[in-house]
């Protein structure tokens, strides 16, 4: 059986959509995450998976976690941010690290463009996909064209952020996690 190891998508309006090809098959993807937390310095969604194939048949399942493994920054225009988090997300001076230089994508200015989440593993066969889905990186670009995707933009780059903030300030963190939570309800 095939295995499929990662799947392109986008953020559209709530979702991350795109699609993929297994076993000669081209099928849709779509991931609707409902609830973020975080544990340690990780985000984790829990979402539902919906995927189609090409007759348009969709299969779903609820309560598919997705784990943040990495974001990418993003160039041009950072998202609005309604809670901006009051971080420096640079290395201090005493870091061993050479310091960020400071140009328009680091620091307070900077945003996710890329978000790469492992899926947790399901069953491709259930979902009417012929490969193996048990270990798969769902790698979601950030191109918001609509207000509602820009806020959802701004609310995800607030939270990584944060996230990879030195040292990290668990109620910034918490602050941002309501209000991702806030935005992903219906």
């Amino acid at each position: 059986m095939p295995r499929v190891y990662s799947i392109a998508s986008v953020l559209k309006h709530d979702c991350f959509s795109g699609s993929f090809e297994a076993g000669g098959a081209e099928h849709g993807f779509l991931y609707t995450p409902s609830n973020a937390q975080t544990e340690g310095d990780r985000l984790h969604l829990t979402g539902l998976l919906t995927i189609s194939d090409s007759g348009g048949r969709a299969r779903s399942r609820r309560n598919i976690r997705a784990v943040l493994a990495a974001s990418q920054g993003g160039i041009g225009t950072a998202p609005p941010r309604k809670h901006s988090p009051t971080i420096d997300a640079r290395p201090r001076e005493d870091d061993r690290r050479d310091p960020l230089p400071d140009v328009e994508s680091t620091g307070r200015s900077s945003f996710c463009g890329v978000m790469y989440f492992k899926l947790e593993s399901v069953n491709g066969p259930a979902l009417g996909v012929k490969a193996d889905l048990s270990a798969v990186q769902m790698n979601v670009r950030l191109a918001p064209t609509t207000d509602r995707e820009r806020e959802l933009h701004g609310a995800y780059s607030s939270l990584i952020e944060a996230l990879a903030a030195k040292p990290m300030d668990r109620n910034t963190v918490e602050l941002l996690t309501v209000e991702l939570n806030r935005l992903l309800s219906p």
